[in-house]
């Protein structure tokens, strides 16, 4: 049985590098007001939460892990913000094609077996004109 990485995830996320990278991520994903995000990988949810003070009351925030007990601490720690947690697999997602605005993936692909077959997944359900943000650092 695999063990939860909750403090890894928390500690990770405080890492200097890491904030620098998802700061400069942030800035080109541009989230605005009123948006639908996805993100795809969420871990314990301190992105999506960043997120939702973006696009604000009117957007909202579709946050999707492969893990429960990642999803479990991302609605213990949930804000009220406009977010909905999710278990789910960013290879096979449960939303329409072309349901998001934008959809934003950090530190995910490197783990699959099929990184392409999860960018064509995200690419699907993101709308035409829309926007995907894909950061593996390692």
């Amino acid at each position: 049985m695999k063990r939860f990485a909750g403090s890894y995830l928390d500690g990770a996320s405080l890492h200097p590098e890491i904030q620098r990278v998802r700061t400069a991520a942030l800035e080109v994903f541009a989230p605005t007001e009123g948006e639908r995000l996805l993100d795809a990988g969420c871990g314990v949810g301190e992105v999506a939460r960043q997120l939702a003070t973006r696009v604000g009351p009117t957007g909202s925030i579709a946050a999707v892990d492969l893990s429960e007990d990642a999803i479990s601490t991302a609605r213990a720690r949930h804000d009220g913000s406009p977010i909905t947690y999710a278990v789910g697999d960013v290879t096979a997602l449960d939303f329409p094609e072309g349901h998001f605005d934008g959809v934003r993936c950090e530190r995910v692909l490197q783990h699959l077996s099929d990184p392409d077959g999860a960018v064509k997944e995200l690419m699907r359900v993101t709308r035409r004109g829309g926007r995907i943000c894909v950061i593996d650092t390692d």
